[in-house]
């Protein structure tokens, strides 16, 4: 009886550990799964961080191309403003010039006529 007795005891002792064992590896299943679950949201979070340093190297890739197209637009307004001054200029000067070509003209026109009129 006294064996039995103990043999019962130790049973219970078992059945303890057994359900402590239990209990620990399902915790451990648990914590398992939560780390897989944080280790894929981390890799998720990652690629979207991939995608978006992919999107704004792309953007400033664009932005760069805009600005060196502007940058040409930019160099040809000047060539071409630069042009139409220096057009300005010949005009001007050949408006000068004939401004005093028909001052001439005139001032001999009106030579001529005094000339006349003396004779």
């Amino acid at each position: 009886l006294e064996q039995e007795l103990e043999l019962s005891r130790q049973e219970g002792r078992l059945a303890e550990v057994q359900d402590r064992l239990v209990a620990s590896e399902l915790e451990a299943s648990s914590q398992k799964t939560d780390l897989d679950q944080k280790s894929s949201d981390l890799e998720d979070a990652r690629s979207q961080m991939s995608e978006q340093a992919n999107r704004v190297l792309e953007q400033e890739l664009e932005l760069s191309r805009q600005e060196g197209r502007l940058a040409e637009v930019q160099d040809r307004l000047v060539a071409s403003e630069l042009e139409a001054s220096s057009q300005k200029t010949d005009l001007d000067q050949k408006s000068s010039d004939l401004e005093d070509a028909r001052s001439q003209m005139s001032e001999q026109a009106n030579r001529v006529l005094e000339q006349e009129l003396e004779l």
